[in-house]
């Protein structure tokens, strides 16, 4: 017993001496074709929709010029602090085809794993390590969201860090037909989250009760 304990203090010394600060790196930008379902981007003129299976976060990093957007039922639309311009000029997209009808093209996730907390693609660590367990942050590490960003983070599991830093901003949220302003960062908890608030809080209470 004293041998166990022994060990399991100096693991957990072990731990604290090498905690590390991740930032946290899932992009929900819109002009980027990994957030597009084949990678295929919007080009000028088309139509853009959101996937309606699951809550959406996209940032609108820079001007769109399509023919018409569809907006999500559950999710969130982030802009810069400068705003943009809808019909401006974009050149992250293609050059639109006069000869060819608009086309819809689908914002959306290959995987909602994609953004899950325990994906170490998702992370950028201020000290490498090899192994996976060390390649996520654990409750000794320090965790950034990007203020130039969104962020989406698929949790489910209860996660505990040492430090968490958000930046708040302001965005459309559309919840069952209400316009809300809400923080930049969205957390699903597995496949309990509905997009309602009071579910939103419940969950939140439940896991500060267990940490």
């Amino acid at each position: 017993m004293l041998i166990n304990f022994r060990i399991f203090l100096l693991t957990t010394l072990f731990l604290q001496a090498n905690a590390n600060h991740f930032t946290f790196d899932a992009s929900t930008q819109m002009s980027s074709a990994e957030n597009w379902l084949h990678e295929e981007i919007p080009c000028i003129g088309d139509e853009i929709r959101f996937d309606s299976s699951m809550p959406v976060v996209a940032f609108m990093d820079h001007n769109v010029n399509v023919e018409s957007i569809y907006l999500p039922k559950n999710g969130i639309i982030v802009f810069t602090d400068n705003g943009i311009d809808l019909g401006g000029d974009s050149n992250w997209q293609c050059a639109k085809d006069h000869l060819k009808q608009p086309e819809q093209k689908f914002y959306t996730s290959e995987d909602r794993h994609d953004t899950s907390f325990y994906n170490p693609k998702n992370w950028i660590p201020d000290k490498r390590f090899f192994l996976h367990m060390n390649q996520v942050p654990c409750e000794y590490d320090d965790v950034t969201v990007s203020s130039m960003s969104s962020a989406q983070i698929y949790l489910d599991l209860p996660v505990k860090v040492n430090r968490f830093r958000y930046y708040k901003r302001y965005k459309y949220m559309a919840t069952q037909g209400k316009k809300r302003l809400w923080v930049t960062l969205l957390v699903e908890y597995g496949d309990q989250w509905d997009g309602g608030t009071e579910r939103w809080k419940r969950k939140q209470n439940e896991h500060k009760q267990k940490i």
